[in-house]
């Protein structure tokens, strides 16, 4: 039973990180107007999708990872020539430093979550454990 629940909580676990990383690429992408076709957490078949305005977002049923799909992203992806999309909202034509930011803020959002989680524990702690000094008790002769 606990090798159950250990696997349990592994993905559930491993889920938040992604879902987090995954979400700084997307909020850095959007804030810079990067048209972004999907948000999913898994791998996989789709088991949940919805439609937003501009974005789809879906569940999928390996849960072991996820993505954002941003226009441009890929060269190759003819779905990319089907959308109607001005360059200036693909991923290459944003600048250079834009796109740094766009890709480096998946990593940037775990280390905010690491900092929330330690801040988090700390304060339901209650009290930092600090080592005691030591205390002279009594001073004999010589």
């Amino acid at each position: 039973m606990s090798t159950i629940l250990n696997i349990i909580y592994f993905v559930l676990i491993l889920g938040v990180i992604v879902l987090v990383h995954e979400l700084g690429h997307l909020i850095a992408a959007k804030k810079f107007g990067v048209y972004c076709k999907e948000f999913s957490i898994g791998m996989g078949p789709v088991l949940w999708k919805k439609q937003g305005a501009e974005t789809q977002w879906s569940i999928r049923a390996l849960p072991l990872g996820g993505f954002v799909a941003m226009v441009g992203e890929n060269e190759d992806d003819e779905d990319d020539a089907k959308l109607d999309v001005p360059y200036e909202r693909t991923l290459p034509g944003i600048a250079k430093w834009k796109q740094v930011i766009v890709m480096a803020a998946g990593a940037f959002m775990n280390i905010m979550l690491a900092w929330a989680l330690f801040i988090g524990v700390t304060a339901a702690q209650g009290a930092v454990a600090v080592e005691s000094q030591a205390i002279i008790e009594k001073l004999e002769p010589n």
